[in-house]
């Protein structure tokens, strides 16, 4: 049998007690049939209306339930007693109440605490203690008035109890308006109405407590009272677990009024302490009750100073990067703000490691994550004393310095990027990566956190992509940074309305050439930027941008869609023109790429086959097993795939063994130094063999003489592409361009 069917069960005996009591005693004993009734209908109102709350206040409530239950065995006890001893209701109350009280207000303490703290994210397992010793020390107080009183002594059972229940009821009712006045409470009806019947009972209490100082009889009065109370709790209790919630407001719970209770508790214990020694009661349990309550609030105060410290070092790990054991975002912004706010004039730093994606690519996260570890253990090392190193992110550093002193700020730059560059040993191998560093102080920029963050972001991006290192935030680079967030507007409306306000993306072709028969055999697509105000912007202007405000996918759409329509156009026309277009890495393994591609195809009824996707080495090493996935994919739906920019990027020959490509085309930086340097040749030449080995063909770009074109044809190329051929051409211009070239190779053929 669990104990709540114990306590049930218990209590249907006292309610059976009360009923036999009441028909024999009237209408004291009827008083006490009717509160038991009344409490025991709360009770099981409450157990079965609560049973829907969350977890939390399902155990505020199974206290407030304990309590209704104890109630009612107290008063069955106490009816018992009335009965078997022959004595009047009043006179027998004393030690059946007593008991009931103070296990019942032990039981709204409880409950009140786990109410209060339902709504809120913590939990404060030493708040007992406080109560216990706030209980003591009234305790304690109290029996040391009652023995100064005159006449106290000959009725010193009956005002111990009161003693005793006016010392809990007194802690039940501190704790009610502390709770009430931090947490808002004083518009919660549940609150308040608990908050008017424990000072009802409580004032019942002293009624009969100074009855009974003042050499009086028991006061039935006050009995009477007390009773009404706790049914008047119980019914509360009911009432306010069965209507509709009170929406509270979540507010920041400070542990100041713990902290203030028990030291309190303590004070006043000692000062009880000194009292009684200075001026003896003659009770032995003064100084015991007081020594008592010192000690609860002294433990109290210990769970608190654990609670601060195991909080303290929760925020710290919360401030901290646990990778590198720097501080982390939110500590930065929050020790810039607090400088900020205090009038402090300060210079930033934001930091982004250059070729880091690299190690993690070539060697694993685990190399990756020691070389974090090293490189911020040495930008640490290089700050002074009161410079800030924190990670922002990814392989994102920011630093914080006092002062906005330019020298100090641009000595303290380079010495975080020496330590950057400075080699650093994995898996027995030296490796070395260099950094862009972008640097701002409050003398050039408003003083927001917002605003310094961004223009050191600004003058970072600026360094990586000028390649210099480190920039310093001046005019020049708040006006690029302008310049290109109009540009990211611009490029989004562009991509994202069908408003012609800020230009049009466009496409140029550049031929393919056949090495064979000087053939055109494919055009490769290259967006280009009509814009209203500044012109025809190549892709350099604003392929990074995109890229790095995640407007790619946007931009491929465009640009697939526009390839597609004019190589349909062409086919239509009559001539079967292959067409390229550029993959990027986030484009490659984006979810809504193949809906992209089916949706082109689907509406111009282009064949797959004419439509190749190029993918540089960077893009498939980025991520092999995903890249790999969605080429294979890729080609299973019928388009080719070709891997651009081979040979400057991080690939191997067992990728390469699996890529399911068609072409390799050859950087223009192996093309350009071709004539004047053999090893290049070299390269160039087994490059060739072991892609036709594998079934691929070879497309050159970057061709720009006639000389560096016969080379390759002489290494086995398939194909050229390059200035020496054309230019990437609008579409109209390509057309005549075709047109020409046909009419000459016409003119040759009759010739010969």
């Amino acid at each position: 049998m669990t104990s709540g069917r114990v306590v049930r069960a218990a209590s249907a005996v006292a309610a059976g007690v009360l009923v036999t009591v009441g028909a024999v005693r009237g209408l004291g004993a009827l008083l006490l049939l009717l509160a038991c009734a009344a409490s025991v209908a709360a009770a099981l109102v409450t157990t079965r209306a609560s049973r829907g709350r969350a977890p939390r206040e399902q155990l505020a409530w199974r206290w407030f339930r304990r309590a209704g239950w104890t109630i009612v065995l107290s008063l069955g006890l106490e009816a018992l007693l009335a009965w078997l001893t022959g004595e009047s209701w009043t006179s027998v109350a004393t030690a059946g109440l007593t008991v009931g009280t103070v296990a019942a207000t032990a039981m709204l303490y409880q409950a009140v605490q786990h109410w209060n703290r339902s709504h809120l994210d913590d939990r404060d397992s030493g708040e007992w203690l406080a109560g216990l010793g706030g209980t003591l020390c009234a305790a304690a107080i109290l029996a040391y008035g009652t023995s100064r009183a005159a006449g106290a002594a000959a009725h010193g059972w009956q005002t111990g109890a009161h003693t005793v229940r006016i010392a809990v009821l007194l802690t039940l009712m501190a704790a009610l308006v502390v709770i009430v006045l931090t947490a808002h409470l004083t518009r919660d009806w549940r609150a308040m109405t608990l908050v008017v019947l424990v000072a009802v009972i409580l004032g019942s209490e002293l009624v009969g407590y100074v009855g009974a100082v003042r050499g009086g009889t028991h006061v039935e009065a006050s009995a009477v009272g007390v009773v009404h109370g706790w049914v008047g709790i119980a019914l509360m209790t009911a009432c306010a677990v069965t209507s509709r919630p009170v929406v509270r407001t979540r507010v920041d719970v400070s542990p100041t009024a713990s902290t203030v209770g028990a030291l309190v508790v303590v004070i006043g214990s000692v000062v009880m302490i000194v009292v009684d020694a200075v001026a003896p009661s003659g009770q032995p349990v003064v100084p015991l009750l007081a020594a008592l309550a010192a000690l609860a609030g002294t433990s109290r105060l210990a769970y608190m100073a654990r609670d601060f410290a195991e909080l303290t070092d929760a925020q710290r790990e919360s401030r901290t990067d646990g990778l590198t054991g720097v501080a982390n975002r939110r500590a930065f912004v929050e020790r810039l703000e607090r400088r900020l706010r205090r009038g402090r004039e300060v210079s930033l730093m934001m930091i982004d490691l250059d070729e880091f994606k690299a190690v993690n690519d070539d060697r694993g996260h685990a190399a990756g994550d020691e070389l974090m570890r090293t490189v911020a253990v040495r930008m640490a090392a290089a700050l002074s004393t009161d410079g800030m190193l924190a990670r922002i992110g990814g392989d994102e550093f920011a630093v914080l310095l006092d002062g906005h002193d330019h020298a100090l700020a641009e000595r303290t730059a380079l010495s975080v990027l020496e330590a950057v560059r400075a080699p650093v040993v994995l898996d027995d191998e030296l490796v070395q990566i260099d950094a862009s560093i972008g640097v701002v102080s409050t003398r050039h920029r408003n003083k927001t956190v917002e605003d310094l963050l961004r223009a050191a972001d600004h003058a970072m991006y600026s360094a990586k992509r000028a390649g210099v290192g480190i920039t310093v935030f001046d005019e020049r680079v708040a006006a690029d940074a302008d310049r290109r967030v109009g540009l990211v507007r611009d490029l989004r409306t562009v991509l994202t309305s069908s408003s012609r306000a800020a230009g049009e993306l466009v496409v140029h072709y550049q031929p393919q050439i056949s090495c064979s028969d000087g053939s055109v055999v494919g055009v490769e697509a290259l967006v280009r930027w009509q814009h209203p105000r500044l012109g025809l912007l190549a892709p350099a202007e604003f392929l990074d941008l995109a890229e790095r405000y995640q407007l790619m996918p946007h931009l491929t759409e465009r640009v697939l869609s526009l390839a597609v329509q004019d190589a349909t156009a062409w086919l239509r026309a009559g001539r079967a023109m292959p067409v390229s277009v550029n993959l990027s890495a986030s484009c490659l393994t984006h979810p809504g790429l193949f809906t992209t591609l089916e949706s082109a195809l689907d509406s111009s009824q282009l064949p797959a086959g004419l439509l190749t996707l190029e993918v540089t080495e960077t893009t498939i090493m980025d991520d092999p097993a995903k890249a790999v996935a969605a080429l294979a994919a890729l080609t299973a739906y019928g388009v080719h795939v070709s891997i651009d920019d081979y040979g400057t990027g991080h690939s191997t020959l067992a990728y390469l063994n699996h890529l399911p490509a068609r072409e390799l085309k050859l950087d223009q930086t192996f093309t350009s130094r071709l004539l004047a340097d053999e090893r290049t040749s070299t390269i160039v030449a087994g490059t060739v063999d072991l892609a036709h080995r594998l079934g691929l063909r070879v497309t050159a770009e970057g061709v720009e003489d006639d000389a560096t074109r016969q080379a390759l044809a002489a290494l086995g190329c398939d194909r050229t592409q390059g200035f020496l051929h054309s230019r990437p051409l609008p579409l109209v211009e390509l057309e005549a361009w075709l047109a020409e070239r046909q009419t000459r190779r016409r003119l040759s053929e009759r010739i010969a």
